[in-house]
């Protein structure tokens, strides 16, 4: 057989080499990957809350029939739902609630109810928790009723003081103790127009920081409760 009517030689495996680009999206997918587990890790973690007018935390929750409301909590276990934590902060923004109906869901019609429920544990923060607000952003929507109870006890917390407008909801109570899981009730009203595909409300929620003076006028307190003492050892001394 002549050179020429060799059979071919059989195929080689790939030994190309990825491009420069090729490398580089791998490593662009894998940071992005990376920083979306990061997210969701952080996400975790206490929210801090305040009354800042920028900044703070954005949150989106599904309606979710199993519970007939909005269900503001940690849903890893959606059969064992657990609190999210809280944190008071003197500078830290208000956080941003965004409530999804979910597809399928039918039109609404003036005077329709749902309710919203938040699982709460107050972690530590700057300042002990006294009064929590949530304003609604979204129109065409009002509260109608709202609570705030102990879970421990199942009844409302100490010396609550409800006041509700339309768009807003105010509460105030004895303070919160850290480590407290509180479960907040309300009720949204539609308020039209009629026949109307329902979009994500949005809400926003904040706690009152502790004005300046206020804070100031008890750091002098303690300190003159530390001052006085010492002086009337010295004069006792003399």
């Amino acid at each position: 057989m002549t050179s020429s009517s060799r059979p071919p030689n059989p195929p080689r495996a790939s030994s190309r080499q990825p491009r420069p680009l090729e490398r580089n999206a791998g490593r662009v997918l894998l940071a992005i990957l990376v920083t979306l587990l990061g997210l969701q890790f952080a996400s975790a973690g206490p929210i801090a809350v305040g009354s800042g007018p920028s900044g703070g935390t954005f949150s989106q929750f599904v309606y979710q029939t199993d519970y007939a409301s909005w269900l503001v909590a940690d849903l890893t276990d959606p059969i064992t739902p657990t609190p999210l934590t809280v944190s008071p902060s003197l500078t830290a923004g208000r956080w941003i609630q965004e409530l999804d109906f979910g597809g399928g869901f039918p039109n609404l019609h003036t005077g329709d109810t749902f309710f919203l429920q938040e699982l709460l544990s107050i972690g530590s923060g700057d300042f002990t928790l006294r009064n929590w607000f949530q304003k609604i952003l979204t129109p065409g929507w009002q509260w109608s009723a709202a609570a705030v109870f102990d879970s421990n006890t199942s009844n409302p917390v100490d010396g609550l003081q409800l006041n509700l407008s339309p768009a807003l909801a105010s509460f105030t109570f004895h303070p919160i103790l850290t480590g407290t899981d509180l479960r907040v009730v309300k009720v949204l009203e539609y308020i039209g127009p009629d026949d109307v595909a329902p979009a994500p409300i949005t809400l926003q929620a904040y706690t009152a920081v502790p004005e300046p003076g206020t804070a100031a006028l008890l750091a002098s307190g303690l300190i003159a409760l530390l001052v006085i003492p010492r002086f009337r050892g010295k004069s006792v001394s003399r």
